[in-house]
């Protein structure tokens, strides 16, 4: 039995059904590269890791170096390539630690060389292109003679080059289907000076569901896909995702309110009629947003009921009707299924305004992963540490 009032069930089959699935889409040919990032979007990168190296995953992406090397240190032994461009005085522990880091400055590229050659080794890199994100890389037009500087110094060898799209989750993609053009012909001119990138990729979640396509592009790199949290008229026919985060709770007070009284701070919500007020012991400092506040839903014995008041740091209130015969101790769902209810991660999202990835980050540390396999309980991460729940 979950032992925690309050916990974040993550389900390893689902991780390992996402990642079958995005390799039937793509075929055998291309290699995938997940995105572990922020802790895995908020799952646990190195549970979440260790299950995409059993299914078929090809490489990693971080975005700090930190969390690069948590992953080393967990004996994950994939290619890690690191996003953000790594500041001055890392290089060293880039190198010892077998990182691929994303090369946008000439300095940190003299920096990284000298390291490897002090150790011995030829530290890969990649480099992004800014096709249109407008954040950090390199611009297209600024592409080959970088490459060629970085390709001329000794010690470091070109592993990669890749772009990232901004606007795949709009209707319209024919900003997206521009970027890749030029991409395209960034590659084809780099292929006619000599350069070779062993691996190109740009297909993130939203792309790779919406079709792109690209004869250049060796790798895809889906992040929320993996996760099983984008909304399911997104994908393609055929295709089955399996959402791996589920957020549950259980009642700790049932109180009977007579009509009139007022619930939570503010005193935004009265009580129109008698009826059953049922305390979850889950706030905005478990991560639970509280625009969730008076219009939100959670599921008790299958039903969804509305969350009444203000959510709080640590409780939120629900409204079960009258005569309704929730207990203390009934497992409450924030995010999740419940018989044959559900509230997707994309439904919260939607209430909330933000994006689903926020809404797995949003869950504190002060809630536990609960990771599981087949149904059965596996082990918790928590504020204390691991623990199995074999050993009782």
């Amino acid at each position: 039995m979950n032992r925690y009032p309050v916990s974040a069930v993550v389900d390893l089959d689902a991780i390992a059904h996402n990642c079958r699935e995005a390799r039937r889409m793509i075929g055998e040919d291309r290699g995938i590269l997940m995105v572990v990032k922020a802790d895995g979007y908020g799952l646990g990168a190195i549970a979440v890791a260790h299950e995409a190296v059993r299914n078929g995953v090809n490489r990693l992406g971080v975005a700090t170096l930190d969390e690069a090397v948590e992953l080393r240190e967990a004996g994950i032994d994939l290619p890690i390539l690191m996003f953000n461009p790594p500041m001055k005085g890392e290089a060293a522990r880039v190198v010892r630690n077998r990182i691929e880091p994303s090369i946008v400055e000439i300095d940190f590229a003299r920096e990284y060389a000298g390291e490897c050659l002090s150790a011995g080794v030829v530290g890969r890199y990649q480099v992004e292109i800014d096709t249109g994100m407008g954040r950090w890389g390199v611009f297209t037009r600024d592409a080959i003679p970088f490459l060629k500087e970085l390709g001329a110094m000794d010690g470091i060898a070109l592993a990669g080059v890749y772009t990232h799209f901004p606007a795949t989750d709009h209707d319209d993609v024919q900003f997206s289907n521009e970027q890749i053009r030029n991409f395209e012909r960034l590659i084809a001119a780099l292929r006619a000076e000599g350069i070779e990138p062993p691996e190109v990729h740009a297909a993130n979640s939203a792309s790779l569901c919406w079709g792109v396509d690209s004869t250049c592009l060796t790798s895809v790199r889906p992040g929320i896909f993996l996760y099983g949290h984008m909304d399911k008229e997104k994908l393609p026919p055929g295709v089955t995702i399996s959402p791996a985060l589920s957020f549950r709770s259980r009642v700790v007070q049932v109180r009977q309110f007579h009509g009139g009284e007022n619930i939570s701070y503010g005193l935004t919500y009265e009580v129109p009629g008698p009826t059953t007020i049922a305390v979850i012991p889950v706030g905005y400092g478990h991560g639970y947003s509280p625009k969730m506040s008076n219009g939100g839903e959670v599921l008790i014995r299958g039903v969804r009921v509305p969350i009444v008041g203000q959510i709080t740091m640590d409780a939120l209130m629900v409204d079960c009707g009258e005569g309704a015969g929730v207990e203390v101790g009934d497992e409450v769902v924030l995010v999740g299924r419940m018989g044959d209810e559900e509230i997707t991660v994309s439904e919260v999202a939607r209430r909330t305004e933000r994006m689903p990835y926020e809404i797995t980050l949003a869950i504190g540390r002060r809630v536990p992963r609960v990771y599981t396999r087949s149904e059965r309980l596996l082990w918790a991460r928590t504020m204390l540490g691991s623990r199995s729940f074999e050993e009782g």
